[in-house]
C-alpha cells in the first residue's frame, strides 16, 4: 500500500485486483519538486524509482497500476487506521458501496424537490443551479462535526498559494449565511445542526472566532462584530419557523447580545476582514440581532438591548453617510453610505476625511474614508432597518453602480468597495497577497435582492448568476470582468482564479430564488421588520457610553448613561448648582433629562476602559 501520516491525521491507498488481492505493480513515495514520481518522468521518462520512505515535509505517493482493480483511500487517525478504513471497503465490493451512496443520495433529492412553482417561473438554466446550490450545501457539510460547513473545498488562487487553510474552514458569517439558505430550501435539520454547532463553539465573552478548524480550533484571530450578530439571527429565524424544537438558545443569545453591546457600534474587522470602524452592513446585522435577540430574552435584558438598537438606528447616517462631497456632486447625488467610518466618527467631527488603509495593494490609494463606496449599505434594506426608496439608499445606489459595476457578456457584476486589492494583477497572473478586486457573483444576488425591495423583477439577476457558473455547474467568489486572456483561461463574466464552489454564493442565489416567490427578501429579521418598517426610529436621547461620547444634547433630550459596570455619577446645573450623586437604574444605567434651555458639554474622563470607573469612582457629567 501507499500511506503517509502527519500529527494526527493518516491516510491510506490501496488497489485490490479481482481476485481480492493487492495489486499495486510499483510503488514509490518522494519529496515534491525533488524525488516524487514527476520528477521520475521528467529524469528518465518512465518509473525507475521505487523509493519505500520520505519526510517529514511534504510528500507525494506514487504507484503503478494494473489494467483492472478498484482504488481505496482511507483517511483516519493515524496511517494504520486508514489502511484499515480503506481495505475494509475494498473487501465489502464496490457495488455495494456504490450502490448504498447512490441510494442514499436519490432518497435525500426526493426529499428535497423544487417548489411546484418553479418551472414557471424560472428558466432551466436558473432550475439547474438551484438542484446544484442545494447540493453544494450538502457536500460542504462535515460528517464528524455536524453543522459545521467550511467555506469552499477550494483553494484560491491555489497553483500559487502554500495556505494550509485556504476556505477549509469555519466562518460563522459564512455558516449562518449558507444555514438560512438550507432552512429556506427545506435542509430545516441541516440548519438546526448549524446552530447546536454554532453554540457548542461560542467563546466565553460571547463573540465567535474569525474562522476555525471544523472542530473548533482557531485559525485567524480577528474580531468581527457582524459574526457575532449572525448566531442570533440564525436563532430567530428558526423560531420563526417553528422549528428550533429544544434547542436551548436563551444563554448563547445573551452572552452574544452582551459582547455586541459591549464591542458595538465599532468592528475590529468589516465582513471583507479588512479594516476596524463602523460598517453600515456590520451594524445593520448587529442592530437586527439586538432587535431579535430582545424577542427571545424578554425583561430588562430586551429593554436595554433595544434602546442600543434604536440609538444605534437613528444614528446610522450621522455616523456612515456623508453629505456635498466632490464624489457626491460628481455623480450628481447629495450624499451616499460609505465603505467603512474610523472609529473617531463617534467623538470627534471630520473623521470621515481620515484615511482608511486599503488592504491587498502594491501601492494604497490613500483615499480617505468620504472616498470609500461599498455595496455593505443595500444591508440596511436587507434587516429591514431602510426602505428600498429612502433617499439616502437611492443616491447611495447611484454611486455603487457608477463605481463599482462592471457589465459582462454573462450579465452585470458587482465589486466589494472601490480600490479592492483582493483578486488576479492585470495580467491575469494569481492574486500573491496584492492584486485588483474583480466582481463577485455573490454581490449580484444580493443587489438582487435590493431591486426585489424596490418593486423590480430580480430574474435577471439570477440569470446572471446562472451564466456566471464554471463547466460544473458552481459558483466562483469571484468572475473576470476585462478583456479575456485566453491563455490563462480568463474570460469575461467566468470564474477567476478565485475559489469556488463559495458556498455562501450558492446560499444567496437559493435565497434570491425564494424571495422571488415570496416578493420579498426570505431572511429578513421578523421582528426588526415589525419594529422600524424599514424607517429610522424617533428617539428623544442621547446615550453615553466610553467610546461612544456625544458632544452636546438637544433640549428637552435625555442623557442616558450606559458603561460596562456599576457605577455613580456626580452631577451639578448651571454652575454646579444642585450637585447629586446618582446611582445607576440597573445596573449600570442611568438616565437624566436635560434643562429646558441647557445643552450638556462633554468634559475629559479620566476612567479606565475597562472598567468605567473614574479615579475616585465616580463619572461626571456637567451640564
Amino acid at each position: 500500500m501507499l500511506w503517509a501520516e502527519q500529527g494526527p491525521f493518516g491516510l491510506a491507498l490501496l488497489c485490490q485486483n479481482q481476485e481480492g488481492l493487492p495489486c499495486f505493480l510499483r510503488r514509490s513515495v518522494g519529496e515534491v519538486g525533488a524525488s516524487d514520481l514527476w520528477q521520475d518522468f521528467n529524469q528518465n521518462g518512465r518509473m525507475l524509482w521505487d523509493y519505500d520512505s520520505a519526510g517529514p515535509g511534504e510528500v507525494a505517493l506514487a504507484g503503478e497500476l494494473p489494467r483492472q482493480g478498484n482504488l481505496a483511500l482511507g483517511l483516519g487517525s493515524s496511517k494504520e487506521a486508514a489502511a484499515t478504513n480503506a481495505w475494509a471497503s475494498l473487501v465489502q465490493g464496490f457495488a455495494e458501496i456504490s450502490g448504498s451512496y447512490r441510494e442514499a443520495w436519490l432518497h435525500w433529492h426526493e426529499g428535497h424537490r423544487h417548489p411546484a412553482t418553479f418551472k414557471r417561473k424560472f428558466s432551466a438554466a436558473v432550475q439547474a443551479l438551484y438542484q446544484s446550490s442545494k447540493t453544494v450545501l450538502k457536500v460542504h457539510a462535515d460528517r464528524t462535526f455536524p453543522g459545521a460547513l467550511v467555506a469552499s473545498l477550494s483553494v484560491p488562487w491555489g497553483e500559487a498559494s502554500d495556505s494550509r487553510g485556504g476556505y477549509h474552514l469555519v466562518w460563522s458569517r459564512d455558516l449562518v449565511e449558507s444555514a438560512g439558505a438550507a432552512l429556506i430550501a427545506g435542509m430545516t435539520e441541516e440548519a438546526r445542526q448549524v446552530l447546536c454547532y454554532l453554540i457548542s463553539t461560542q467563546q466565553a465573552d460571547g463573540h465567535w472566532l474569525q474562522n476555525q478548524w471544523l472542530g473548533g480550533k482557531p485559525f485567524w484571530q480577528g474580531i468581527q462584530l457582524d459574526e457575532a450578530a449572525f448566531p442570533v439571527l440564525l436563532a430567530s429565524l428558526l423560531r420563526a419557523h417553528d422549528a428550533l424544537g429544544a434547542i436551548a438558545v436563551r444563554d448563547m443569545v445573551q452572552r452574544a447580545l452582551r459582547f455586541i453591546l459591549r464591542e458595538g457600534p465599532v468592528t475590529g474587522q468589516d465582513r471583507w476582514e479588512e479594516d476596524a470602524g463602523v460598517n453600515p452592513f456590520t451594524l445593520a446585522v448587529a442592530i437586527a440581532a439586538l432587535v431579535e435577540g430582545a424577542e427571545i430574552l424578554g425583561g430588562k435584558a430586551a429593554e436595554l438591548a433595544l434602546v442600543v438598537a434604536d440609538y444605534w438606528n437613528a444614528r446610522l447616517e450621522d455616523w456612515t453617510f456623508v453629505r456635498d462631497t466632490d464624489l457626491a456632486k460628481q455623480h450628481g447625488v447629495r450624499g451616499y453610505y460609505l465603505r467603512i467610518s474610523p472609529q473617531d466618527v463617534l467623538t470627534h467631527d471630520g473623521a470621515e476625511n481620515e484615511w482608511v488603509l486599503i488592504k491587498n495593494r502594491a501601492h494604497d490609494p490613500h483615499l480617505p474614508a468620504c472616498e470609500q463606496v461599498a455595496t455593505d449599505f443595500l444591508q440596511l434594506v436587507r434587516c429591514g432597518l431602510r426602505l428600498a426608496d429612502d433617499p439616502h439608499i437611492q443616491d447611495s445606489v447611484k454611486v455603487m453602480d457608477a463605481l463599482l459595476r462592471s457589465d459582462t457578456p454573462s450579465g452585470p457584476v458587482w465589486h466589494r468597495y472601490n480600490g479592492d486589492g483582493y483578486g488576479e494583477h492585470r495580467d491575469g497572473s494569481p492574486f500573491d497577497g496584492t492584486g485588483l478586486g474583480r466582481g463577485w457573483p455573490l454581490l449580484v444576488g444580493e443587489r438582487g435582492h435590493y431591486a426585489l425591495a424596490a418593486g423590480e423583477d430580480a430574474r435577471p439577476y439570477l440569470e446572471a448568476m446562472a451564466a456566471m457558473t464554471g463547466s460544473g455547474g458552481l459558483l466562483p467568489e469571484q468572475v473576470w470582468d476585462t478583456d479575456p486572456i485566453p491563455e490563462k483561461h480568463l474570460f469575461p463574466g467566468k470564474p477567476s482564479g478565485s475559489a469556488m464552489p463559495l458556498v455562501w454564493a450558492h446560499g444567496e442565489f437559493i435565497k434570491l430564488c425564494h424571495s422571488v416567490l415570496a416578493g420579498q427578501a426570505v431572511d429578513r429579521p421578523p421582528a426588526t421588520w415589525k419594529r422600524y418598517q424599514g424607517r429610522p426610529p424617533q428617539i428623544s436621547y442621547r446615550l453615553w457610553r466610553l467610546r461612544q461620547r456625544p458632544r452636546r444634547i438637544g433640549v428637552g433630550q435625555e442623557l442616558r448613561i450606559l458603561l460596562h459596570e456599576p457605577f455613580q455619577v456626580h452631577w451639578g446645573i448651571n454652575d454646579w448648582d444642585q450637585v447629586q450623586d446618582t446611582p445607576p437604574r440597573t445596573g449600570n444605567w442611568a438616565t437624566w433629562q436635560s434643562c429646558r434651555r441647557t445643552n450638556c458639554r462633554q468634559v475629559p474622563f479620566s476612567g479606565s476602559p475597562s472598567t468605567g470607573r473614574t479615579r475616585d469612582g465616580l463619572a461626571r457629567i456637567f451640564p
